[in-house]
């Protein structure tokens, strides 16, 4: 993390390694209490804002939005960048829909 250095302590911080903590499935099934955050699309910064915050996961909800698979991709990837671990529910597995 050593070229973050120039955007300041603050976002240093709140950068997590992903390796640090368990998977969330492991946590789950552990029966550890987690707080996660329900995002609608389009809101990558949500995300970002999410993991920052401390929260455990992010909910990202593509079922009634009007999301694509290439949207969700960019909010996953703002999680990812974090540490922050993410789910999205879908409205359907077909393309069309």
């Amino acid at each position: 993390m050593g070229s973050l250095r120039g955007l300041g302590p603050q976002l240093e911080s709140s950068m997590r390694r992903t390796d640090a903590l368990p998977s969330l499935r492991r946590r789950l099934l552990g029966g550890e209490t987690l707080y996660g955050l329900v995002i609608k699309p389009p809101a990558p910064a949500l995300v970002e804002m999410c993991a920052a915050a401390g929260f455990d996961f992010a909910f990202i909800d593509g079922e009634h939005g009007t999301g694509d698979a290439l949207e969700w991709e960019h909010h996953v990837r703002a999680g990812e960048s974090f540490g922050l671990p993410s789910i999205v529910r879908v409205g359907s597995h077909h393309a069309s829909e």
